[in-house]
């Protein structure tokens, strides 16, 4: 029997008690080989389910407890003992009783009838295919008696899928399709190896049988699976940092969960970068992009796609998508990465509209300041000191002691203020100004004193001379106003050669 080789992962590591070292990044459809485990069997409320599908209708139900009630209780009670004490093997003759007879006594019976075939299989050796054979024929018998007696359940679903993808590889069409209904129906509680399992089987239909499954229905299958990762680590991720009821053992077990799911990204995300790549997604996603740019759900899906795609960012694509992105849903973060990449591509005018709209919408005061500063720092390159003071005063009116923007105003004058005044002195004023920028800066923040300091004694060589004060009949200490664009008053000071 060929049995696909599907990743299971170890008791101890569900447990935490012991590290992962599979490296996802070097994870092949073709020669993917583990070690099989068997995982911690499935908790059953221990509840009669005598109101199953059909609510007694099939026929197993119709006498809830078999052709002999005292000895179905005995059995169940046996092999339930035996199975709780981890005797597997030695509960295996009550429980075949049990299911035989009375299989719709409790839905647990079923439940853990699955998880002792998986335990004979693994017990069996891989030669041995008949007996492997025998035992997952029994396994696939036991879902669907499940389903059958107990209703749809997505949980049975992926676990079913699961199996019928590891024991079954021409079935791999039909395993997907279960994986697929799992997850749909349990969303972000979906059992995170049918996760793992679905994205394998999903890239091996797709290179093995003539791509069946299309490269879009990869990457649409990557993005469902994704999102359903990136909501459980960012879960255990939050758990972990407040600390679960600030008890230590809940927040070890978040930082084990945390460990558990980063191993299944990487994993599925080293089996779905191949087809993650700029030019695949361009290809893909433009027309459907061109044809339809008010779809919500359609640039959300892009968007978060060609993010996960390292050559995408600075695409004129990547912008397209993600200006329309930014219309439907408006944030400061995202405006911010659009104005870096308009920035980067010298897009000066759409840089400078996007950090407005990062400022306008940030509610974080510091990232504020910084858009700000960055607006103003556009400004001074292209020589509008005007302009550029402005978006420092607008900094210092979120926060008055942003040291950065006294020095971008401080920069503005000394290095924008030639040409103001008419004299020698008057000529100079600017950098008198200057120099006072530059000492407030210091005085309001200490994190730019040496950068203040420099910029200081480089204004200070601008100083008017003395002799020039005296002939002009003007003399140190008396306030003066630089006039031009700048328009502040300063004390005249100056410097004898």
């Amino acid at each position: 029997m060929n049995i696909s080789k599907t990743f299971v992962i170890s008791v101890a590591m569900l447990l935490g008690l012991a590290s992962f070292s599979c490296q996802a990044k070097n994870i092949t459809t073709a020669n993917y080989k583990t070690d099989e485990a068997i995982t911690t069997p499935e908790t059953i409320a221990q509840t009669e389910q005598n109101n199953g599908n059909g609510n007694g209708t099939e026929p197993e139900c119709e006498n809830l407890y078999g052709p002999d009630s005292l000895k179905t209780r005995q059995q169940t009670s046996l092999y339930r003992e035996e199975f709780n004490r981890k005797n597997y093997l030695a509960a295996l003759p009550s429980w075949r009783y049990v299911y035989k007879n009375a299989p719709c006594y409790k839905e647990y019976i079923t439940a853990d009838g699955a998880y002792l075939m998986s335990l004979l299989i693994s017990q069996t050796k891989e030669k041995d295919t008949a007996t492997i054979k025998a035992y997952a024929d029994t396994l696939m018998e036991i879902y669907d008696t499940r389903l059958r007696l107990f209703g749809d359940n997505p949980n049975v679903w992926g676990r079913k899928g699961r199996d019928l993808f590891k024991y079954f590889p021409a079935k791999r069409k039909e395993a997907i399709d279960l994986m697929n209904k799992s997850m749909t129906g349990e969303g972000n509680n979906t059992y995170a190896l049918v996760l793992s399992d679905l994205m394998l089987a999903t890239v091996q239909e797709n290179r093995e049988n003539n791509k069946s499954i299309s490269d879009d229905e990869v990457i649409s299958s990557f993005d469902r699976i994704m999102t359903i990762v990136d909501h459980n680590l960012a879960n255990y991720k939050k758990q972990y940092n407040e600390g679960v009821n600030a008890t230590p053992v809940d927040t070890t077990r978040a930082g084990q969960n945390i460990r558990y799911w980063e191993w299944v990204e990487s994993y599925v995300v080293a089996l779905g970068s191949p087809y993650l790549t700029c030019e695949k997604l361009t290809e893909l996603y433009r027309p459907r992009f061109v044809g339809a740019p008010d779809d919500n759900e359609l640039v959300e899906k892009i968007i978060t796609l060609l993010k996960r795609s390292d050559d995408c960012a600075k695409t004129a694509f990547y912008l397209q998508v993600a200006e329309q992105y930014f219309k439907l849903k408006p944030d400061a973060d995202a405006a911010a990465s659009l104005a870096k990449a308009f920035q980067d591509r010298n897009d000066i005018t759409k840089a400078k509209f996007y950090y407005e709209k990062a400022a306008e919408l940030a509610t974080d005061k510091n990232k504020k300041v910084s858009y700000y500063l960055v607006l103003g720092s556009i400004e001074l390159n292209a020589r509008n000191g005007s302009q550029a003071r402005s978006y420092a005063r607008k900094a210092l009116e979120v926060n008055p002691k942003s040291g950065d923007a006294y020095m971008l105003i401080g920069n503005a004058y000394l290095t924008l203020g030639a040409g103001c005044g008419e004299t020698k002195v008057e000529k100079a004023y600017p950098y008198l100004a200057a120099y006072d920028k530059f000492v407030q800066a210091k005085s309001v923040d200490a994190s730019v004193a040496d950068q203040a300091n420099s910029r200081m004694a480089l204004a200070q060589k601008y100083w008017p001379k003395r002799e020039d004060v005296f002939f002009e009949n003007k003399e140190d200490g008396q306030t003066v106003n630089t006039g031009c664009w700048i328009g502040e008053s300063t004390i005249l000071r100056s410097i004898k050669e």
